[in-house]
C-alpha cells in the first residue's frame, strides 16, 4: 500500500474517533481528526456499551496508581461486549531507589508517509511503576 493510501485509510478512520482528555492543551495539541471532549475517563459521560473498541496510549505512564482500577473500570462499562481495549504504554520498573526523580522513555517512530517524529514521555518514577502483569490483572477486575 503507498503511502497516500495508508494516509487515506488512517484519515477515514479518525473521523470515527472520539478522543477524550481533562487537559485541553492535549486535546489542541493532537491531530486533527477526532471529536475531541474535554472529558475525565475516570467518570465518562457516555452510555454503557457504545463503543467496540477503546484505547489508551501511555495510560500508565500519567494515571497514579490509585485511580487505575476505576479508570479501567469506565473503560470496559463503556465497551460493548465483546469489545476490544488497546494499549500502548511502556513498563516502569520499581524506582531504584537512588536521587532519580525522573523516568523517561525516547521514542522514534516512523509515519506511514515516511516522516520520521522524535519525542520522549516522562513521569515522576517513585510512585509511577508499571508492569503488563498489572495491566492484565486490572482489565480482568475490570
Amino acid at each position: 500500500m503507498c503511502a497516500r493510501e495508508e494516509r487515506d485509510r488512517w484519515g477515514a478512520r479518525g473521523q470515527r474517533v472520539v478522543a477524550i482528555d481533562r487537559f485541553q492543551h492535549e486535546l489542541a495539541d493532537a491531530p486533527g481528526g477526532p471529536l475531541k471532549i474535554l472529558m475525565d475517563a475516570a467518570e465518562m459521560k457516555f452510555l454503557d456499551g457504545i463503543f467496540e473498541t477503546a484505547t489508551t496510549f501511555f495510560f500508565f505512564l500519567f494515571v497514579f496508581p490509585e485511580d487505575r482500577a476505576r479508570i479501567l473500570g469506565e473503560i470496559f462499562r463503556v465497551l460493548r461486549p465483546g469489545g476490544r481495549w488497546l494499549l500502548w504504554d511502556v513498563t516502569v520498573p520499581p524506582h531504584p531507589g537512588d536521587d532519580t526523580e525522573w523516568f523517561v522513555v525516547r521514542l522514534k517512530t516512523q509515519l506511514p508517509d515516511g516522516r520520521q517524529v522524535e519525542t520522549g514521555y516522562g513521569t515522576p518514577w517513585a510512585r509511577m511503576h508499571f508492569s503488563p502483569e498489572e495491566a492484565a490483572r486490572l482489565a480482568q477486575e475490570a
